[in-house]
Order: C-alpha cells, then structure tokens, then sequence
C-alpha cells in the first residue's frame, strides 16, 4: 500500500526528475521499499544508503541498486548529485535533523526534488501518549514489554515509539518553515494513511487523524531545491 500511494500519487514534476534520473533512498533501512518505489519509475541509477552496513543484505537481489554504508548526517556523495531524494521517517530519529536534512540539500541537484517523511503529530492525543510511554520505557526492560506485545502490529508500533532512542516530533507548519530556510520549496503535502482509510481496524483512526494524531501521524513533504539555496 506504502508503494502504490506514493506511485499514484506523485507529482508530474517528481515522476519527470526520476526518470533516467540518480536518486538515492536515503537511510534506506531494511525493508527495501523506497527502491523499490524508485524503480517503478525507471530511473538511471539509484543508491540507498544506512548506518547499518548489514542491511546492504537486502538489496543485493534488487536491480540497479548500489548499497553504500553511510550516516545520512554525513553523507559521502559529493555536492548538487541527486535528481531526486527519498527519506522516509528517518530524519526525525537523528541527533540532528536539521543538519540531516541540510545533508541531504547538500547533495541534492538544484530544482532536483526531495521526500522528506517526518512525524507531525505534535500537542496532539498521540503526542502526549508518546510522552508517557517513553517515560515507562525507563523503568519496563525492552525485552520484557516485546514479549508481552508479541506480534501486535498495534503493540509493536506504540514499542517503536516508545523505546527508540531519538524522536523528533513537529507540526505541519514548524517542519514547513524549517525545511524553508534550507532552501527547499514545498510543492505538496502527502499523507499516507489515506491508504489505510478503508482499513477494518486502521481506518477509524484514519478517519478522526485530526483528534489523535493532529496535523498527522506521518507527513510527507515533497519539494524541490531553489537555484539559490546556500546549502
């Protein structure tokens, strides 16, 4: 569904950039996803890079893929490289986001197109739901709070939140404004749990986003980088 709402739902400008462009699925993880949505489009070449040097695993059946093994806080490609940058939810877990991003700015063509995917669920229900299961996190092991979600998705979503060991968390207008003074123009605003809308279980949340989860539980900005931008 991840894949298929993005590829729907792309911009013309975004789907142009990555044709025969490079692009790069920055902290890429292991779930092989944003290259996979990257090569529907046909692109010339695609890098993923992680921290974590063993998820280059994952990407070794994936056509046109180089794997490189790199902080997204320091990346090891030189400047204005990019057509096109995926980052998804992985700016937020970072000492510094801002300079992840700038990282990012940094090697990215100018007018080339950027997907930033944050959390945006800031002073809302969630948000302070978060809070205190981060403060129980501090006295409930990991290992005994996995075994008593076991396979809950539900369960295992609110562990991520709770135990990971850096989170930012932003409104729509505060990340908008951030990402603004580092040259980048937003041209659209996805939100992917519209996919889930029609979800048995998921979908109520959905439906009352704006209660729970604010301006969103995730975010995805899509934009590109101004001619003038001094990053």
């Amino acid at each position: 569904k991840w894949i298929n709402f993005f590829y729907q739902n792309y911009p013309d400008e975004i789907r142009k950039k990555i044709k025969s462009g490079i692009c790069l699925d920055a902290g890429c993880g292991g779930t092989v996803k944003g290259v996979k949505l990257i090569n529907k489009f046909k692109p010339a070449k695609v890098f993923a890079c992680d921290i974590n040097k063993d998820h280059k695993a994952f990407y070794l059946k994936e056509n046109n893929v180089n794997f490189v093994c790199c902080d997204i806080a320091s990346l090891v490609f030189q400047n204005d490289y990019f057509d096109f940058i995926l980052c998804n939810g992985v700016a937020h877990h970072t000492p510094n986001p801002w300079r992840s991003i700038g990282e990012l700015c940094r090697v990215l063509k100018p007018c080339g197109m950027i997907h930033v995917s944050v959390y945006c669920f800031k002073n809302s229900v969630f948000y302070y739901l978060v809070l205190f299961l981060r403060m129980l996190a501090k006295l409930v092991p990991f290992r005994l709070a996995k075994l008593l979600a076991r396979n809950n998705f539900s369960l295992n979503v609110l562990l991520d939140h709770a135990y990971v060991p850096i989170e930012f968390i932003y409104t729509k207008k505060d990340f908008m404004n951030g990402i603004k003074k580092l040259g980048i123009s937003v041209d659209c605003v996805l939100n992917v749990a519209e996919s889930h809308r029609g979800d048995k279980y998921v979908g109520f949340l959905v439906k009352n986003e704006k209660l729970f989860f604010g301006d969103g539980a995730i975010l995805s900005f899509i934009g590109h980088k101004n001619i003038t931008s001094n990053i």
